[in-house]
């Protein structure tokens, strides 16, 4: 008995039914596409009329394309029905809850079979391993896996004895090193220790390293060979010197360019054409502020601004048409409204 599931099943009614009918017929030869039933099987199906109204029912039989229900399942109401409504095995709560039941259940009892119980080998009602009977089928552990359960059990208490390392078998874990060489356990080498190292794993075993072998930067200062994100995280009370800013050299020579500050906060660019640039990618962290440069050659009639844009004065400035003007934005709010100042005019 169990619930039987199938694919893409679908046909529709072959004629009428009330809401008090307990059978159904779905359209000539298409009963077939619909699972086999016996022994107690069944499974949900929907039935939707034009309208969308909706009812579920169980199919306890089917022969050919006849069907027996229950109505009325998983909440819904029965309802009359007219000829070519939809007749439909589709998911369904209960569906997969059955299901899932029957496989636990299948899964469980498969395990179960395996176990005999003799009581009269022990006293009263406990559950002794030992005496679980052993053959090809009915077994639980063999006297063999037991043996190799023990062995391990008394393992634990030899590695308390033997290296100290605390109640292992009582907590799970090793609770004291005390006075152990830890270049005495498994899989660790060390070689040269020196103070302020570090155990580092190599791929197949842990070995000593320096925090500069371990790629690691001292709180003492270091070298970076790469960049550091701190990724919009405060960067506090820093004394900075001989720093330098990255330039990008920005390609506006379409209709529609992006300052994209993620690149950098130095722009330079050279106007050839009609562009609309857009200002992309500033801080969006609470209570941060972004700005940028932009060097700007021989912009004259040819930038229209972003609309955020808010210039001294309410005017847009008029640029060089042969020449560099060189031009600072700056943004408190993410980008929602950006200040612009003319730097520099003409500047070559």
């Amino acid at each position: 008995m169990a619930v039987k599931l199938k694919n893409n099943t679908a046909s529709v009614l072959a004629s009428a039914i009330s809401s008090s009918d307990l059978g159904l017929v779905v359209a000539a030869g298409t009963g077939s596409l619909f699972p086999v039933l016996t022994g107690g099987d069944y499974f949900y199906a929907t039935l939707q009329d034009a309208n969308g109204a909706i009812e579920i029912v169980k199919v306890t039989a089917r022969s050919d394309d006849s069907m027996t229900v229950v109505r009325a399942q998983e909440s819904t109401l029965a309802q009359a029905f007219v000829a070519g409504s939809l007749v439909e095995l589709r998911v369904t709560a209960q569906g997969v809850y059955d299901a899932v039941s029957d496989e636990v259940t299948s899964e469980l009892g498969s395990y179960l079979d395996k176990v005999t119980y003799d009581p009269t080998t022990v006293a009263g009602d406990v559950f002794d391993m030992d005496n679980m009977v052993e053959g090809s089928t009915n077994k639980i552990l063999t006297a063999a896996e037991r043996s190799n359960i023990a062995t391990a059990a008394a393992g634990f208490s030899n590695w308390n004895t033997a290296y100290g390392w605390g109640d292992h078998d009582a907590v799970g874990y090793l609770t004291d090193l005390t006075a152990q060489n830890i270049g005495t356990l498994a899989d660790v080498t060390i070689t040269s220790i020196a103070s302020g190292e570090l155990l580092k794993w190599n791929g197949s075993a842990w070995i000593n390293n320096t925090l500069a072998e371990a790629n690691i930067l001292s709180t003492s200062g270091g070298t970076l060979t790469g960049f550091l994100d701190v990724n919009d995280q405060e960067l506090r009370q820093p004394r900075i010197k001989d720093y330098s800013e990255v330039v990008v050299t920005a390609n506006i020579a379409a209709a529609s360019a992006s300052l994209d500050l993620a690149q950098g906060n130095i722009f330079v660019a050279t106007a050839s054409q009609a562009v609309t640039l857009s200002f992309t990618n500033p801080s969006v962290a609470a209570n941060t502020s972004s700005s940028f440069t932009l060097i700007l050659t021989n912009g004259g009639s040819f930038i229209t601004w972003p609309a955020s844009v808010e210039w001294g004065g309410g005017a847009t400035p008029v640029l060089t048409g042969a020449g560099t003007d060189i031009l600072t934005f700056l943004t408190v709010d993410a980008g929602t409204t950006w200040y612009g100042f003319i730097a520099g005019r003409a500047m070559g």
